[in-house]
């Protein structure tokens, strides 16, 4: 078969129909397939989660799940409602990630349910085996993508030369190839408004059927739906509407109202077909429509109006938003030198045709393309002259307006303008074209451009091959140059640090602190720690991995690089492309970190420390460490400093299931790591060592770990701060002695021998701090176990006074809440903490601690003094004072009136005479209330000539401090008034609450109590 025998036979069989687009295709899915798995990128294990509750929803309408939408006033949904996910929406990307979801799934032979499948995937770390399928499905649909915008560019511009170039161009655009590898929404985002973009172009620029306009508004909703900066295309496409208007009074036609009134509706059928589209392919518009609306408008403004939590590395600075030359720098550091020629090419070319058209155009007469018809610039009819001219200038307009839209929000990444990308190599396309039309051989030259740009963009490709986003423009000098101008890295090559650690005997056992650890985790065999800011994490690992955009912008801080590179050698470096990736420490192995605590809901820790971490030395199990009563445990504390005043001491405590402090014990810096105090920079890492010391017969058993300093911040008012520890790392065992402890050595400050049952008590300590009303008061009291106690005893402190009479008693209690009497054991030391608080009532004064044991029946089975103690408060009397008149009245079964003393005459008053009786009050039973006294005398009419009111002892002593058995006098004083005639008065005594002025009643029947009747004024 000859050459012309080929050629009719391809013809024949339609290749030049469909060999060009499958070509396409085949060459786009080749660039795109290959090595799909190689690498994570950081975000893709959240939409690979966001898929799994997004397909979760769809499959169970009684499906729960978190919501992240907690601004909409739900923290949980419940089926259709768990397609809201996030605010970008991204519901394109998850119903390609569910679509990977459900083919990993019958590729492992459709176990059991979808729902149960979908429920059991892991996604933090991600299950390595689910990374090619749900990147799959979004290969597949860029790469059809290429092909159809290659058929979209050779409809708008007429010219399958340049769709074919363009074609080319985004078959083969690493940076492109990049995005449409990975789960994320930017190819996705780009794949819809590119089609919608040329579909609405062809309508409006070509005058085409509107079925072009409503497949236009049908691809815009599956953009909004992945993007919300695809709402862009709302006011872009009313633009081109209008466009077409000034296009057609330019071509000199009559714009009458009809036609406006034909664009408007245009424009709502392209926008009602988006609306139907967003809302039939959400379903949470079907079941919460006004929530999904307002997370995506909310969240989405959110995300473009903060900057990058991180900052942004550009132009050797970091910054929250890097300005207004970002995306400009960025996409010369992406796009292809082929595209800058293509672009320089068609502003050559259209400069050279302006200018060959002015030169044509005979003087006097307006450009135009009928001479007298059209009105307007000449720059304007001359640009709507050519076919390829006008979709090229909208074209433009488009890449200019996207590009400044996306330069208001504050984060700006170099992928969020990826939607202008294929848009300028479309352009570029054109201008490559103009410079196949230099010479009469057309076809040959176009042969070779198309040759060259076939050849050349696969070169990028296959150099950068599998880490495409490795790839920078090498007219400014590729990756070297980017890295010093803007930040890389998204989690390429952090899959070869794993596999470098992978290769350790025991890496099984490792544990690796990694920046993004979400792209390292599922690629290494250990234990992976993310870590941010917090820098105890980042110390936590047997090694760490720093990340390129990490060191790029030093994040957290400098000092956190610096404590490495002071103390550690790399062991590895992960170099891509000349750069290096990742660079992996050994690292100081901390036992135990803590989260970062200096953040907007712990704002106490700001300008003082953070706690990092901490080791146990010496701990056989630092995990679980044990010590045993009386011995001692090092440890090392790693806090960050802020600004802590060296004297402001770290403290670590035990404390026991009673919630109290068992043992305590202050750390002191390493200054030989950390040098003088004085010199401390923020955000330095502090060492400091000390030794955890059990006191002697501390109870065995599980005690919680606290950790915190002692400040002198006005803000903390407690003296003290605490800092939140992993619950389930804060625990230490105390364990009992294995040889009995001498009392001797013990040298308590009040020894005792006494034997309480099978008891012995040896003494206590602190007693002489003297007891606060109102606040706690502990002193240690020690045991010496006879023979193993048969019962469960408690004990009672009592406050006993000079005469052997008990003036208060405080609740039996076990010595020790958490470890009773009962599992004590012969032989050994028990110290138990005996805690009471002074009411109100107790009694101030000198007394005598009294400690009673009694059985598990409340029985009393011995007692003992311990020592001396004072009580600071009111000094109490139980002793009856001499009483002239007895009364013997009780108000409320609480308080009695035991009698008064009368400093008046005996018989007979006088106006304006002065009366004081002196009461004698006694304390049956505890009174909640205060009460106020009144004393009154009461005429012959019932009306009141005399009266004092006032608690009492003017206030010092209220009645709900009244100890029982407390006896008080207390005085009253009053002037009989003037206008008192001559009668029998009668002296009474009442009791009433001040703030409601209720009175107390009497056992005596009324509410008053008379002290005496027969009163004369003569």
């Amino acid at each position: 078969m000859n050459l012309q025998q080929l050629r009719a036979f391809l013809i024949r069989v339609g290749l030049p129909r469909w060999g060009i687009p499958l070509g396409l295709l085949l060459l786009a899915l080749a660039a795109r397939l290959p090595a799909l798995g190689q690498f994570l990128t950081a975000d893709e294990f959240l939409w690979v989660d966001r898929s799994r509750n997004f397909l979760a929803g769809l499959l169970d309408p009684n499906f729960v799940c978190e919501s992240p939408a907690n601004h909409t006033g739900f923290e949980q949904a419940i089926g259709l409602a768990c397609t809201l996910r996030t605010g970008h929406p991204g519901v394109t990307t998850m119903w390609t990630g569910s679509l990977g979801l459900w083919l990993r799934y019958l590729a492992d032979g459709a176990p059991g349910s979808l729902f149960e499948y979908v429920m059991g995937v892991q996604t933090n770390p991600l299950d390595p085996r689910f990374i090619i399928p749900t990147r799959l499905p979004t290969v597949v649909l860029t790469s059809l993508w290429v092909v159809a915008v290659t058929w979209l560019v050779w409809r708008l511009f007429a010219d399958r030369r340049v769709a074919l170039a363009a074609g080319l161009l985004l078959a083969l655009d690493p940076f492109h190839i990049a995005l449409s590898r990975v789960l994320h929404h930017d190819a996705l985002s780009t794949t819809f408004m590119t089609l919608s973009l040329l579909a609405a172009l062809i309508y409006w620029g070509r005058g085409e059927s509107r079925r072009w306009l409503v497949a236009s508004g049908l691809l815009a909703g599956l953009a909004f739906l992945s993007k919300s900066p695809a709402l862009f295309l709302n006011p872009f496409i009313a633009l081109v509407g209008l466009w077409s208007l000034v296009e057609r009074r330019l071509r000199g036609e009559v714009v009458t109202w009809r036609r406006l009134a034909v664009t408007v509706g245009d424009g709502l059928l392209w926008f009602g077909c988006a609306v139907t589209i967003f809302v039939v392919f959400w379903p949470a518009m079907w079941a919460i429509p006004a929530d999904a609306l307002r997370t995506v408008f909310f969240i989405g403004s959110k995300y473009a109006s903060g900057g990058h939590a991180k900052g942004s590395f550009f132009l050797g600075t970091t910054s929250q938003d890097p300005g207004l030359f970002f995306y400009p720098v960025t996409w010369l550091l992406r796009s292809s030198p082929l595209v800058w020629v293509g672009l320089v090419a068609l502003v050559v070319k259209s400069v050279s045709a302006w200018k060959v058209r002015r030169e044509r155009q005979p003087a006097g007469k307006p450009a135009g393309l009928k001479s007298g018809r059209i009105s307007g610039s000449r720059f304007a009819t001359w640009f709507i002259s050519s076919p390829e001219r006008l979709p090229i200038g909208m074209l433009l307009v488009y890449v200019a307006l996207f590009v400044a839209f996306m330069t208001l929000g504050e984060k700006k990444q170099d992928r969020y303008i990826l939607p202008v990308y294929p848009v300028l190599s479309i352009v570029a396309a054109s201008g490559l074209v103009q410079v196949s039309r230099l010479r009469s051989s057309v076809s040959s030259l176009h042969a070779v451009i198309l040759a060259v740009i076939l050849l050349f963009q696969s070169t990028l490709v296959v150099v950068n091959y599998p880490y495409y986003f490795t790839y920078y423009n090498p007219l400014l000098g590729g990756i070297r140059g980017a890295e010093r101008l803007m930040t890389i890295g998204w989690g390429e090559g952090m899959d070869l640090a794993a596999a470098y650690l992978n290769q350790k005997p025991n890496a099984e056992g490792l544990r690796v602190s990694a920046w993004y650890q979400s792209t390292f985790a599922p690629f290494f065999k250990g234990e992976a720690i993310s870590y941010s800011q917090e820098k105890g994490k980042a110390m936590a690992g047997d090694y760490v991995v720093f990340y390129i955009n990490q060191l790029q912008r030093r994040f957290p801080d400098d000092e956190l690089f610096g404590y490495f590179e002071e103390r550690y050698q790399p062991e590895k470096v992960i170099p891509l492309k000349g750069v290096n990736y990742a660079v992996i420490y050994p690292g100081p192995r901390i036992q135990h970190y803590v989260e970062d605590q200096v953040d907007e809901t712990r704002r106490e820790y700001r300008g003082i420390a953070a706690l990092l971490g901490w080791d146990w030395l010496e701990a056989a199990d630092p995990n679980r460490p044990a010590v045993a009563a009386g011995d001692a445990i090092p440890f090392r504390l790693y806090w960050e400093y802020l600004g802590k005043s060296p004297e402001e001491r770290f403290f670590i405590r035990l404390i026991g299931p009673d919630g109290r402090t068992w043992a305590e014990s202050i750390s002191q810096p390493v200054l030989s790591e950390n040098g003088d105090p004085a010199n401390w920079r923020q955000g330095q890492i502090i060492t400091e060592a000390g030794q955890l010391v059990v006191p002697q017969g501390t109870p065995p058993g599980e005690y919680q770990l606290q950790i915190g300093f002692y400040t002198q911040a006005p803000a903390v008012t407690e003296g003290e701060l605490t800092f939140d520890l992993p619950p389930d790392e804060a625990w230490v065992q105390v364990i009992s002695p294995t040889q009995p402890v001498p009392v001797a050595d013990l040298a308590l400050p009040w020894p005792l021998d006494a034997q309480l049952s099978e008891l012995g008590l040896l003494g206590a300590t602190a007693l002489d701090a003297p007891l606060l009303p109102g606040e706690p008061w502990a002193t240690d009291v020690y045991w010496q176990v006879g023979s193993t106690p048969k019962s469960d005893y408690s004990a009672r402190l009592s406050l006993v006074d000079g005469d052997g009479q008990t003036r208060w008693a405080w609740e039996a209690a076990p010595p020790v809440s958490f470890y009773p009497t009962s599992r004590w054991q012969a032989g050994q030391l028990v110290r138990s903490q005996m805690v009471v608080e002074p009411g109100l009532r107790a009694p101030g004064g000198e007394f005598d601690l009294l400690l009673t044991l009694l059985d598990n029946k409340g029985q009393p089975v011995g007692r003992a003094t311990l020592g001396p103690v004072r009580v600071e408060g009111r000094i109490r009397s139980f002793s009856l004072p001499a009483i002239e008149t007895p009364i013997g009245a009780t108000f409320g079964d609480a308080i009695e009136l035991v009698g008064f003393n009368l400093q008046a005459p005996a018989s007979h008053l006088q106006p304006d005479g002065e009366v004081e009786v002196t009461l004698v009050w006694r304390a049956l039973a505890p009174v909640d209330a205060d009460y106020v006294v009144t004393v009154q005398l009461l005429g012959p009419d019932g009306g009141i000539y005399g009266q004092r009111d006032a608690p009492p002892l003017g206030g010092d002593a209220p009645t709900s401090t009244w100890s029982p058995g407390e006896v008080l006098q207390d005085s009253y004083r009053f002037t009989v008034a003037a206008d008192a005639g001559p009668g029998e008065y009668e002296l009474v005594v009442a009791m009433y609450q001040g703030d409601t002025g209720e009175r107390l009643m009497a056992d005596r029947g009324g509410d008053a109590v008379t002290l005496r009747q027969s009163w004369v004024i003569p």
